[in-house]
């Protein structure tokens, strides 16, 4: 009798049976006897053999990410938290089989292959959030054709309507290649501070109380969002736009301020750079260096209360993830140095 795949419960079962076949044909204890009840399963249903297929497309794509530093810096994070989701036991199986075929686990998020890619969607208890653990990058293409790319440790909440396309950073970076729509404008808010655009490409970071936007391509306009209660005169009170073109950075406060926000020049290759798991320092204070480097792990260098540690300036470009690295090349151009200081922290000193 001929199934209806279309439920997505069959789908997950054979999902679930394609990736215990992967498991078992990896096995050195694997016997011809078991090859050939797989290739009989195969020629079972036409969709047993594509889910199998697929499911080989996406052990491809892992592989070659499995170099890659979010992946690296996730691996212990991810192993832990799969204990805490309380997946049941087959999709276990299945995550587990795909982290010992690349020597990573993945969490939290449902992995849709789609020919050789590996997209990350929506977080599953909202379709309309989407998130990035630390050290984790994902690309999440909207509804309306706009691709937003999140940097480590972000989330982001999706508000469409008729007339209007509405983003929210919650906390984190994310770069917006915003599909043309003139009728339904394109905005992300980040705390009071309102970006809007109708077809560009732009990267904004929240952190702390800090709001950066850095315009790729296109024209932008930032706005301070007038907050209830709030008694603020001059600039602020008027929330007069600030318009960007490209290849300009604003710098501004996430929370509406009377002061004028920074406007400057930016190389927008180098602060996008992010997306392919690097980052660039010139001239950055060690401590700020470190900061930036621990956005994109779960070990964490802490550095110890030492005047002469500010005086030392970083420059160069530096794999996310790699924390060790980072130390190791500190301790080769400063006199520091580093040690463990208890479960994933280091102690960064002077030497």
């Amino acid at each position: 009798m001929k199934h209806n795949y279309s439920d997505r419960g069959m789908m997950a079962a054979i999902d679930d049976q394609a990736a215990a076949w992967d498991a078992r044909l990896r096995a050195a204890d694997c016997t011809e006897e078991e090859r050939v009840r797989f290739r009989s399963w195969c020629e079972q249903q036409s969709e047993h053999q594509q889910r199998f297929d697929t499911l080989q497309l996406t052990l491809s794509a892992l592989r070659d990410a499995a170099d890659l530093p979010e992946i690296q810096s996730m691996r212990e994070a991810a192993l832990v938290e799969s204990k805490k989701t309380g997946l049941r036991a087959p999709a276990l199986r299945w995550l587990t089989g795909i982290a010992a075929s690349v020597g990573v686990a993945v969490f939290g998020f449902s992995l849709i292959p789609i020919d050789s890619e590996v997209l990350i969607v929506a977080d599953r208890s909202d379709p309309h959030v989407y998130v990035t653990a630390v050290g984790e990058r994902s690309t999440a293409n909207l509804a309306d054709g706009t691709v937003a790319t999140l940097n480590t440790n972000t989330r982001i909440r999706v508000e469409y309507s008729d007339t209007a396309r509405i983003v929210i950073l919650d906390q984190g970076q994310a770069l917006f290649e915003v599909a043309k729509n003139p009728d339904r404008p394109f905005t992300v808010v980040a705390g009071d501070q309102r970006i809007t655009a109708i077809g560009t490409i732009f990267d904004v970071r929240y952190q702390q109380d800090e709001v950066k936007v850095t315009l790729v391509e296109g024209v932008i306009e930032v706005v301070t969002e007038q907050v209830p209660g709030t008694n603020l005169t001059g600039p602020a009170a008027a929330t007069a736009p600030v318009r960007l073109t490209a290849g300009q950075q604003l710098l501004t406060t996430a929370i509406a301020s009377p002061s004028l926000p920074t406007v400057q020049a930016a190389d927008a290759e180098l602060e996008t750079i992010w997306r392919q798991g690097r980052v660039f320092f010139e001239d950055v204070p060690l401590p700020e260096a470190v900061a930036e480097m621990n956005r994109y792990s779960v070990t964490q260098i802490i550095v110890a209360d030492d005047p002469a540690l500010v005086s030392h300036k970083v420059n160069g470009m530096f794999r996310t993830g790699q924390q060790v690295n980072f130390v190791s090349a500190l301790e080769d151009y400063f006199p520091v140095e580093i040690e463990q200081a208890g479960t994933n922290r280091l102690l960064l000193k002077s030497r």
